[in-house]
């Protein structure tokens, strides 16, 4: 009975393990490892390429957002359709705007 009970933990630990990792490696757009780096926030209107790619965000999104910028609001990584919903999901909480972007008028083509 003991070894059942041993057993029935391990797989339980085991099956939650798989499943907190499994949409990172679906291919998301974050790399599992590489989100788990320890940088905090990062500014999208000047973080390096290399500054995202270490974030967690694979080399070609994060081109795309560099691409893009400025950003007056993080929302527009969705808006501007730059990133998908589930990485913007990944990644909102450590991601901002600086203050001085978000009082710039808009720039309207003529």
């Amino acid at each position: 009975m003991k070894g059942l009970l041993t057993f029935l933990a391990g797989f339980g630990v085991a099956c939650a393990f798989a499943l907190l990792t499994r949409g990172r490696a679906r291919g998301m757009g974050v790399r599992g490892a590489a989100a788990a780096t320890g940088i905090t926030r990062l500014d999208l209107n000047s973080a390096s390429q290399a500054d995202l790619e270490a974030l967690g965000i694979e080399s070609t999104l994060a081109d795309r957002i560099v691409e893009q910028r400025p950003y007056r609001n993080k929302l527009e990584l969705l808006e501007r359709y730059v990133v998908g919903q589930a990485l913007y999901e990944q990644i909102k909480d450590r991601v901002s705007v600086g203050s001085d972007e978000a009082t710039k008028p808009i720039q309207v083509a003529s």
